[in-house]
């Protein structure tokens, strides 16, 4: 071996391997041992042994040792791991260092040795483990991966690799990075690198593309791994898949947000509500809008139900506690309404709906929802009211209802419609709508089968008719009839609803209603009657006034034209007598003797009741005055007295009025027993009629109730005699037998005030002094009867009987008149139109209106334009020159 080592002496040598920290031994050429220390003695294991002069392959047994003596001399690794051999011949791995030196001027090599025992065992089972992880990786469901202490990934199990499509050395490093979402990949390194320089556990979400392109969300926790000596030797990590989770869970939290809002929003509160094992009870849940329903919030309510349950009304306690008792055991839904005694809005009504489940300690718990229904409770107590008021109206005003089944014929009539009929139940339904078509009047039912022939045409589908109906007990009544008919698909009646009610009073209201527009028409006539009669009667009366006055004291014909003035005067005041009765007024009461009003009734009953009947009449002197509307008395007689000539017909009778004096409360048995005691007038008023039986007598004085044909009365007469009479305070008795006439009674309290009179003076008219007067009437008489009569008086008087020509004679010369006499009704032009247009022209000028007949509307009127009065014909002449007289002192004393 060419010698090109260091030289080494044997003696320094042996030191030098001694002080060795590694097991080392010198070999020469042929591999013979030239020297040792104890450490290669130990490795060998040949403690008390020594190694020189032994061949290198007894202990080294695959060394070569010319192979390792060429290597020494060449650049290169100068290691080498082989086998050594134990004295039992145990080979073990061992490592050998070798370098070339000189030793006793030869060649030699310089080996270290390394006992690789231990070292090739943790390789051996660090190759182990990592088979074992990857093994692991590959079956575990979740993504492990692995990174070198710097945080660079080492490896990542097979589900990465498929999921991102990627190899794994593209994936090494930090080249899986580049599979995050770019939203996300900032914030990831920097958490990354934040916790490898801290060395902690890091866990975060983000978003992974996969291989297809679209992205699920991954959980990714890496934890750092340390030796025994805390040294850091790499990082372990597992991630997961999360992406369903985390869509169910932003789904979940969006959920909860709507279910927030729904409950936020909801009327009332969601409350969930625990009855614990031992009886106490509780509200784990409960939305804010508890408070407004129970005035408690949900956290006072969230330990104990308690203070809830002193807020129900104590009427309620016992039936709320019992139902819920009730669900607790049948696990039955709850239902239930009651009062709350709230500390702020006082007494309301709430109501709940709860579903219950049975809790695995026993309990029971309840999810449900609670409203505030008093305004329903309300509504619904005033629906009630209004349905009670409903039908007792419906009973009252007789409305009955009735079906009627097509198919089967079968008909259904209510109590109401069978009492309105006096029908049985069993003729309705025996009889069927054929039998009910007969309870019709007969001459109506034409009609009534008229008013069905469009309904069964299919025209229409409503029935609307109006009849006549014979009762049980011979009563003919009215009845209004509507009804409604169902079709099936071919548009044939199925059947058909309806109702039926009395309308008898409605009808007698109408037939009183047309009588009394034929009496106010007749009013109306008598008033235009009145007006033309009153300009003849002033004519007459008028004309025989200045035919007196031309005529001595011992003319003969003196004689008649006194008849003449009598009988004027007769006849004005028959004329008043109409006017009077046809008036409609207010009733005005003053203490009157009944005496001169019922004579002037019965001077004009006289006048119009035929011949055959007798009026005989007695007054007795002792009989008192009476507050009372005369108005009124004089329409009580008229009644009394028609009725009982309509009693008597036409073969005629007697009728006795009188009047006399009777005392209430001493035993007499002809008095009725609800009157006042004390002193009354009585009227009486007795025929002999046809009388009256038990059952018409107790209905006499029913409004509407006649005995008379249609057409012939109205039956409203005795009614409002027994009206007038009670309002008179007074009362009304009435005795008859079929066959043996009829007496009405009427008693009236007495008053104790003297009977008022009115006193009118007597003045005499002063002559004028010679004012000037125009006369405007269409009567030419009444134009020459006034103009003399006012020329007498000494006015100078311009007469009309133009209205026309009055105005222009006026226009004219309106300066030329000092007062304007007008008729109100006039052709062509009214007073009231002449009046207005002489005023227009003259403002000042006095105007004095006369009429035959004059209605308050005309006083009204006249006092509206300015017209100074307005006097009733045939009064005329002594009140026009009194009015005039008037006029003229105001003027002059002005």
């Amino acid at each position: 071996m060419k010698s090109s080592g260091r030289s080494v002496d044997d003696t320094p040598l042996r030191v030098r391997l001694a002080s060795l920290p590694h097991a080392a031994c010198v070999i020469d050429a042929e591999g013979r041992v030239l020297a040792s220390n104890a450490k290669a003695r130990r490795t060998f294991r040949r403690r008390g042994e020594a190694l020189g002069d032994r061949p290198i392959t007894d202990f080294i047994p695959d060394i070569a040792v010319r192979d390792l003596i060429d290597a020494s001399s060449i650049p290169g690794s100068k290691r080498r791991e082989l086998h050594g051999v134990w004295p039992d011949g145990t080979r073990f791995p061992l490592g050998i260092r070798f370098a070339r030196i000189r030793y006793r001027q030869t060649n030699a090599l310089l080996l270290t040795l390394t006992d690789l025992t231990r070292r090739k065992l943790l390789e051996a089972n660090e190759r182990d483990s990592r088979y074992g992880f990857r093994q692991l990786a590959q079956a575990f469901p979740q993504i492990l991966w692995t990174c070198h202490p710097d945080g660079s990934a080492e490896y990542f199990g097979p589900q990465w690799i498929t999921f991102t499509g990627a190899a794994l050395e593209e994936q090494l490093g930090r080249g899986w990075f580049r599979h995050v979402h770019e939203e996300h990949r900032a914030a990831l390194e920097r958490d990354w690198s934040a916790a490898v320089a801290a060395v902690q556990t890091l866990k975060t979400e983000f978003q992974v593309r996969h291989h297809e392109g679209h992205y699920h969300w991954f959980e990714a926790t890496l934890v750092p791994v340390r030796d025994r000596e805390h040294t850091l030797v790499r990082w372990i990590g597992i991630m997961n898949d999360i992406h369903e989770a985390r869509l169910n869970r932003m789904a979940l939290i969006e959920e909860r947000d709507r279910f927030a809002k729904l409950v936020a929003s909801a009327p009332g509160a969601i409350y969930s509500f625990r009855l614990r094992p031992d009886g106490s009870a509780h509200f784990p849940l409960a939305s804010v809008g508890i408070k407004d329903l129970v005035g408690l919030t949900e956290e006072e309510l969230q330990a104990d139900a308690a203070p809830n349950s002193d807020r129900i009304h104590a009427d309620d306690q016992a039936r709320i506690n019992r139902s819920i008792a009730e669900s607790a055991r049948t696990l039955v839904p709850w239902r239930n309404e009651w009062r709350v005694r709230h500390p702020e809005k006082g007494e309301i009504w709430v109501e709940a709906h709860a579903v219950p489940t049975r809790e695995p300690d026993g309990g029971t718990l309840w999810y449900g929802l609670m409203i505030d229904v008093t305004q329903r409770k309300h509504a619904e107590e005033e629906l009630r009211r209004s349905q009670a008021r409903l039908q007792a109206a419906v009973m009252a005003s007789g409305i009955g209802t009735y079906i009627w089944d097509a198919v089967s014929g079968r008909l259904w009539w209510d109590d109401v419609l069978l009492k309105l009929f006096d029908r049985t139940r069993e003729e309705i339904e025996q009889g069927g709508i054929e039998g009910a078509a007969q309870f019709v009047q007969p001459e109506d039912r034409a009609l009534v089968f008229k008013s069905m022939i469009p309904v069964r045409e299919g025209k229409i589908d409503t029935i609307n008719v109006e009849y006549r109906s014979l009762r049980h007990d011979g009563e003919l009544q009215w009845v209004a009839a509507t009804g409604r008919v169902d079709r099936d698909a071919q548009g044939q009646i199925t059947r058909m609803t309806g109702a039926c009610m009395d309308i008898t009073a409605r009808k007698r209201a109408e037939e009183a209603q047309r009588n009394s527009q034929k009496i106010e028409a007749l009013g109306t006539l008598a008033g235009g009657i009145a007006h033309d009669f009153n300009n003849l009667l002033l004519a007459i009366a008028g004309n025989a006034r200045l035919a007196m006055d031309e005529l001595n004291a011992a003319h003969p014909a003196r004689r008649n034209i006194e008849e003449i003035e009598t009988a004027g005067a007769r006849a004005s005041d028959l004329v008043h007598r109409i006017l009077a009765f046809s008036h409609q007024s207010e009733p005005r009461r003053a203490i009157i003797e009944l005496k001169p009003t019922v004579e002037e009734a019965l001077r004009l009953l006289r006048a119009t009741l035929p011949a055959m009947i007798k009026i005989q009449s007695r007054f007795s002197a002792d009989t008192p005055p009476v507050n009372a509307d005369s108005t009124q008395i004089h329409q009580i007689i008229m009644n009394l007295v028609t009725n009982s000539a309509h009693a008597i017909g036409d073969d005629g009778g007697t009728i006795a009025v009188e009047i006399d004096r009777v005392h209430a409360g001493n035993g007499s048995l002809d008095i009725p027993g609800d009157i006042a005691p004390g002193v009354h007038a009585r009227i009486r008023v007795a025929d002999t009629g046809c009388g009256m039986d038990r059952g018409t007598l107790d209905r006499i004085f029913d409004p509407f109730f006649t005995t008379k044909p249609v057409g012939q009365g109205t039956g409203l007469g005795l009614s409002v005699v027994h009206g007038i009479v009670r309002s008179h305070e007074g009362a009304i008795t009435v005795e008859s037998e079929p066959d043996r006439g009829s007496m009405f009674s009427v008693y009236l309290p007495a008053s104790t005030r003297p009977v008022d009179r009115v006193e009118t003076p007597v003045t005499t008219v002063e002559r004028g002094r010679g004012q000037r007067v125009m006369y405007v009437d269409d009567e030419d008489a009444l134009v020459y009867l006034l103009t003399r009569t006012l020329q007498r008086l000494g006015y100078e008087v311009v007469g009309f009987n133009d209205p026309g020509q009055a105005l222009q004679a006026f226009q004219e010369n309106p300066a030329g008149f000092d007062v304007i006499v007008t008729d109100v009704a006039m052709p062509g032009m009214s007073g009231f139109h002449l009046a207005r247009a002489l005023l227009d022209v003259r403002a000042d000028i006095p105007i004095v209106m006369t009429s035959g007949y004059v209605r308050p509307q005309d006083r009204e009127a006249a006092q509206k334009i300015g017209v100074r009065d307005l006097i009733l014909k045939p009064d005329t002449l002594e009140e026009l020159g009194r009015t005039l007289e008037q006029l003229f002192r105001q003027h002059q004393s002005s």
